[in-house]
């Protein structure tokens, strides 16, 4: 676990509200005690992407500030989740050849993940990493170990997976870290972050799947045999769903978005009446909307079956054979729309055992915060480390991996 010894932040930057949490750990049983949540309306963020760096400096100025007067402290560490949609997970395997020799840990195991990093540096000149993972370590091709150093092998290999966004895109992040006046002590993918937590409450599952159904987009990440194996965004979110609400049934954006929240379903049968009466108070003028529950749900369950269609077709090109998840786990915003668990289940062709909606509570002064998923999938993974992440965490001396990458901060 990491040095928390004064209160941390974590900042969650979403495309339609941004959260801030403010926590610390204490106790011999490293309790974690939430000290201010605050969750605010974007501005300045399209897609994960910045579109406008003073408002999204202002947003983040206001969430930030407000928290630490709810806390009556002010924080000097910040973690920053980041998630574009245009973010990259690339894989491969290298292999170094021994010669029936001793491992060396400087010359051996570290020679193939600075290989690795400057073998991607080569080829994604453009790209800035966010996460690198090392993994299934492996003696003369087919012998899997914990730890190399000191056994005798013909060759040495490994596979390595790394997470990456566009330079341009990171810089931006910085220049708003810069802009706001705070002090960032990592970026860490949401996406990843959801998925490391449900690993750590399932380890023994061979294999799952978490669904991040977001505001503008929707992301996908595996974990297989205890390795985070895939991890991409769907360029579709609850957002499209409301749109399209909004232009067929020529309503304002925000009586449509009501719409989708208070009575739209993904289950197109799901309806007990044909239209139902929305009460909307804008600028004091009450306006009121008729509109059939039938059409409501068909527009919600077509864009709803576009998603998943292409959630089947992102995992099928993965090639996992006959593999069976033990769990899809959802969560996000549009995870909530009614009938959305029942159409996954309905339509999904993966073969899985169980589906489960994320839930994951943090107690704070006697009530329990939820709908801060990532917010507080960060806090979980400051807690517990994923093992095979090479970290930039250079106060961690956990195993002999912690020291490695450090140089490539």
């Amino acid at each position: 676990m990491i040095d928390l010894d004064t209160p941390v932040g974590v900042l969650d930057i979403g495309s339609e509200t941004s959260k801030f949490v403010i926590f610390s750990i204490s106790g011999s049983d490293n309790q974690v005690q939430i000290l201010a949540n605050t969750t605010i309306h974007t501005k300045g963020v399209k897609k994960g992407i910045i579109s406008d760096l003073d408002k999204l400096s202002e947003t983040v100025k206001k969430l930030i500030g407000t928290a630490e007067e709810k806390s009556k402290t002010q924080i000097s560490k910040i973690y920053i989740s980041i998630n574009p949609l245009n973010f990259a997970f690339i894989s491969f395997c290298q292999s170094k050849y021994i010669g029936d020799s001793e491992i060396d840990e400087k010359n051996d195991v570290q020679f193939l993940v600075n290989s690795g990093i400057n073998l991607f540096k080569s080829s994604y000149e453009d790209k800035k990493i966010i996460h690198v993972f090392n993994y299934n370590l492996r003696l003369d091709k087919l012998n899997l170990v914990d730890n190399p150093c000191g056994l005798n092998a013909d060759s040495l290999e490994n596979d390595m997976s790394i997470i990456c966004c566009n330079k341009n895109i990171f810089k931006n992040y910085q220049k708003l870290i810069k802009k706001s006046y705070i002090n960032s002590e990592d970026f860490i993918s949401s996406s990843y972050s959801l998925a490391c937590t449900i690993y750590y409450e399932n380890l023994l599952a061979d294999i799952f799947l978490v669904i991040d159904f977001g505001h503008e987009k929707t992301s996908l990440s595996i974990f297989k045999n205890g390795n985070f194996i895939y991890s991409s965004s769907i360029a579709i979110g609850s957002w499209h769903i409301t749109n399209d609400i909004s232009k067929c049934l020529n309503l304002s954006y925000e009586i449509a978005d009501k719409l989708k929240k208070e009575y739209a379903s993904c289950i197109p049968e799901n309806f007990q009446e044909n239209g139902k009466f929305l009460d909307i108070d804008n600028d004091q003028v009450k306006s009121f909307k008729k509109v059939s529950n039938n059409i409501l749900n068909k527009i919600t369950n077509s864009r709803a079956e576009e998603i998943i269609d292409l959630i089947n077709k992102e995992i099928s090109s993965l090639n996992l054979g006959n593999s069976t998840f033990n769990k899809i786990i959802f969560t996000g915003k549009g995870s909530k729309l009614k009938g959305f668990q029942e159409l996954l289940i309905k339509k999904t062709k993966i073969k899985t055992l169980l589906f489960e909606k994320f839930s994951l509570k943090v107690k704070s002064d006697n009530n329990f915060i939820d709908d801060y998923d990532v917010c507080l999938s960060i806090i979980s993974l400051l807690q517990n480390r994923y093992k095979s992440e090479i970290t930039t965490q250079k106060k961690q001396k956990n195993s002999f991996f912690d020291k490695f990458y450090t140089i490539f901060k």
